[in-house]
């Protein structure tokens, strides 16, 4: 299904639709694909974003439930303002998405323009558990992050990891805490 939307003068072109693959024409769940296409004359833009939301076990994505966004924008009338996202840094909600068994999440980000590249990757879980009288919570994570500046030239990678264990036993606590970093610049004169 599509949207076919045409204003004039400009002109501005736009089309936004939603599209399913392998399964009834009938199903009423929403389409894992959704796509814009956008090319104003006016301002002088093409723009193309697309959300894809895919779940194994359609119900509940109790095995898998992946969703990301692709964006590729530039503007004709500056070569200079372009860029090619395949999800974003920020907010980490952005981000390609994947999650697994419900326990296990993994993300990551590239975004590619004129003046910089960015790369980065995130997995982890967290997860509070409840026994009666006695608790525990457990998050554990690993974050790999890249970035390269074309003009100047720069580089910088870093590398986290982070884990916390903590358990409670009617009204005695216990935590152990871990946090590293490490992290590399380079950059040229």
């Amino acid at each position: 299904k599509f949207l076919l939307l045409v204003l004039l003068p400009g002109p501005v072109v736009m089309i936004d639709g939603s599209a399913a693959f392998l399964r009834d024409r009938d199903d009423p769940s929403e389409p894992p694909f959704h796509g814009l296409i956008v090319l104003d004359n006016r301002a002088g833009y093409f723009l193309i974003g697309l959300d894809v939301r895919w779940k194994k076990d359609a119900a509940q994505g109790d095995v898998a439930d992946i969703s990301g966004s692709m964006e590729a924008y530039f503007n004709y009338r500056d070569p200079t303002l372009w860029h090619l996202w395949l999800g974003k840094k920020d907010p980490m909600a952005a981000r390609i998405q994947a999650r697994f068994a419900k326990t296990f999440t993994a993300n990551s980000y590239f975004m590619l323009d004129a003046s910089q590249l960015a790369v980065g990757v995130w997995i982890g879980t967290s997860n509070h558990y409840n026994w009666g009288p006695v608790g525990a919570d457990l998050e554990a994570w690993l974050s790999a992050d890249a970035n390269v500046n074309f003009k100047p030239s720069q580089f910088h990678a870093g590398i986290e990891f982070y884990g916390h264990f903590a358990i409670k036993v009617f009204k005695f606590h216990l935590s152990i805490t871990l946090d590293a970093s490490l992290a590399a610049d380079v950059a040229t004169p």
